[in-house]
């Protein structure tokens, strides 16, 4: 069974128009030559730490016409913050942490590198990248929360710090917050309109 990787799109429209959000899931469906010739080995790539990743990500993302995508527990480490990638036309913008598990990252593709005027890499969990639009600029900032069963002063840490980050962003941008929160919607009767009751989680976190 393939694992779905939910990609969080920013689309910002060259008319000036308010930033277009999408949170289309992804199936990661191509494999690596070492998984290729492994015929009885059915796994799918956990993140994004194997050869080649880069140039099928981009491959997927400009056939959908994405421009900007934050990506989550993407496991790089030690490469180096800003990566360009000039034949496949596209550049990475990573926060990594000090292990494989975590890291945020943005992919941006095509015109659109050349309207990225600012970048600040946080944490693991926590980026930010600043896109020049016609009217207005956009703050972009992606993030990853722990779940539900994390310590909670590592709970308060990381709202503290989106708290901080939202509000350090220049004043008359557009600000847009978005990435893997980790949601959980339960079987109360109030979301049954919404999701039935078919959740796979008895309580809303």
């Amino acid at each position: 069974m393939h694992r779905t990787l939910s990609k969080y799109v920013v689309e910002i429209s060259d008319k000036g128009t308010l930033p277009i959000v999408n949170t289309p899931p992804m199936r990661f469906l191509e494999r690596t030559p070492k998984m290729l010739a492994k015929k009885r080995t059915r796994r799918t790539p956990r993140s994004l730490k194997f050869d080649g990743s880069i140039r099928i990500l981009s491959d997927i993302l400009r056939v959908r016409k994405f421009s900007i995508v934050a990506l989550q527990e993407v496991g790089w480490i030690g490469a180096e913050e800003i990566q360009a990638y000039t034949r496949i036309g596209c550049k990475i913008y990573q926060s990594r942490g000090e292990n494989r598990r975590l890291g945020t990252a943005f992919i941006v593709l095509g015109e659109m590198r050349d309207r990225v005027i600012g970048w600040t890499p946080l944490t693991d969990r926590m980026c930010v990248l600043r896109v020049k639009g016609r009217f207005f600029n956009i703050s972009i900032i992606n993030v990853h929360s722990p779940h539900s069963g994390s310590e909670d002063d590592d709970k308060d840490a990381f709202y503290e710090q989106l708290n901080w980050t939202y509000n350090s962003c220049p004043k008359h941008d557009v600000k847009v917050v978005i990435g893997d929160f980790n949601a959980q919607v339960g079987q109360e009767e109030e979301f049954r309109p919404v999701i039935g009751k078919f959740s796979a989680h008895v309580r809303t976190n």
